[in-house]
C-alpha cells in the first residue's frame, strides 16, 4: 500500500513547546517530500475592538502589518530551530481562534495531514472544553497528529488500537500506509490492541475462554488481511475490561512512540458531552497520536460470536 503525501499543515504557538512540533512535522514533510504550511493565529489588535464598539473607524492596513509581524516571528522560530533553508515551507499568520484558522488552513491547501501539539487534557471540565488540539480533531478532515515528549519520531513502536469493525480495519490500513511513507525503509513495529469487552465476556453464552480464543483469532485474522499491505512489524494483544481503561493501561505498561487512533465520527452535543473512546485516549495519552478521522463506512464486527459453535 502506498501513501502519497504532498501538504502538510503544521500548528505554532511560538512558544517553546512548540519547536517539537515544528521539528516533528518539518521532518515528516522531508521525508515525503511534502510542502510544509505552517500556521500562527495571532489576537486582533485591542484598536479592533475599539472599532467593533464604533470608537474609530481603522483601515485594512494595521492588520496586515499585524500579520507580517507574527510571520517573522514565524521565521525566527525557523531559524532557531535551523530550519530556514529547508524548501516548500509557507508561513500563513493570522488573526482568529488557533482552531479555527489551522483547519481552515488545512481546507484551503488540501492538506494530507495536520500537525499541532498537544497535552493531557486535566479536570472535571476537560472533556467538556476541550483544548485547541481536541477542537481541532472535532474540525478536521485529514489525518491530525498529536505531539507529544514522549517518545521518538518517526516512531519505532506503534500501539493500534482496533474494535474488529470495518471502519477500524480501514483505519488501521491508513495508518500503515501512513507509516510506510513517513519512515521509509526503517523497521517498525506495530501492536494491534484489542480490548475484549468484559461485559460481552460474561454476558453471552460461551465461557470466558473461548470468548478469549474467539477474539485472539479474530485479530490475528485481522492482521493476515494488511499484513501484506506495509512493510510494518505486526503482532498482536488482546486486554479485557473497558476500552479506554485498558488502551490508556496498556500505553503505560508498554511504553510506545505513536499510537494509531480511528474514530467512527459523530458529533453535534453527544460528541461534545460524552466524547468517545478516540477522543478520551487521544487526550490523555502520553505519547503522540495520529488520528485518522472516518465518518463513513459499515460500523460493528467482522464476525459474530456464535460462530464459535462451529469452531
Amino acid at each position: 500500500m502506498s501513501k502519497r503525501i504532498e501538504q502538510i499543515v503544521i500548528g505554532t504557538s511560538l512558544a517553546e513547546a512548540s519547536d517539537r512540533v515544528l521539528q516533528v512535522g518539518l521532518a515528516c514533510a522531508r521525508a515525503t517530500n511534502a510542502a510544509a504550511t505552517l500556521v500562527h493565529a495571532f489576537p486582533l489588535p485591542a484598536s479592533y475592538y475599539a472599532a467593533s464598539l464604533g470608537m474609530e473607524a481603522l483601515e485594512h492596513q494595521p492588520l496586515e502589518i499585524e500579520r507580517e509581524r507574527w510571520a517573522l516571528e514565524v521565521e525566527a522560530q525557523l531559524l532557531r530551530l535551523d530550519a530556514q533553508g529547508q524548501e516548500g515551507i509557507e508561513v500563513v499568520a493570522d488573526a482568529g481562534a488557533p482552531h479555527r484558522l489551522v483547519v481552515e488552513v488545512a481546507e484551503r491547501r488540501g492538506a494530507d495531514l495536520l500537525v499541532v501539539g498537544g497535552r493531557e487534557s486535566r479536570g472535571p471540565m476537560a472533556p467538556l472544553l476541550g483544548s485547541t488540539a481536541d477542537r481541532i480533531l472535532r474540525k478536521a478532515s485529514c489525518p491530525v497528529l498529536i505531539v507529544r515528549e514522549a517518545g521518538t519520531l518517526p516512531p519505532k513502536r506503534v500501539v493500534a488500537p482496533v474494535d474488529l469493525s470495518s471502519t477500524s480495519e480501514s483505519a488501521l490500513r491508513q495508518g500503515l500506509a501512513w507509516l510506510d511513507a513517513w519512515t521509509g525503509d526503517a523497521r517498525v513495529e506495530v501492536e494491534v490492541l484489542f480490548v475484549l469487552s468484559r461485559l460481552d465476556r460474561e454476558a453471552l453464552a460461551f465461557a470466558p475462554a473461548e470468548m478469549d480464543r474467539f477474539a485472539a483469532r479474530q485479530v490475528r485474522e485481522l492482521m493476515a488481511r494488511v499484513r501484506g499491505e506495509s512493510r510494518a512489524v505486526l503482532r498482536s494483544t488482546v486486554r479485557v475490561g473497558f476500552a479506554r481503561e485498558e488502551i490508556l493501561q496498556h500505553l503505560r505498561d508498554a511504553p510506545c512512540d505513536l499510537v494509531l487512533l480511528s474514530t467512527h465520527g459523530g458529533g453535534g452535543l453527544e460528541r461534545l458531552l460524552l466524547g468517545s473512546v478516540a477522543a478520551s485516549v487521544s487526550q490523555r495519552a502520553p505519547n503522540s497520536v495520529l488520528f485518522l478521522p472516518s465518518n463513513h463506512g459499515t460500523i460493528g464486527s467482522t464476525a459474530d460470536p456464535k460462530e464459535l459453535g462451529a469452531s
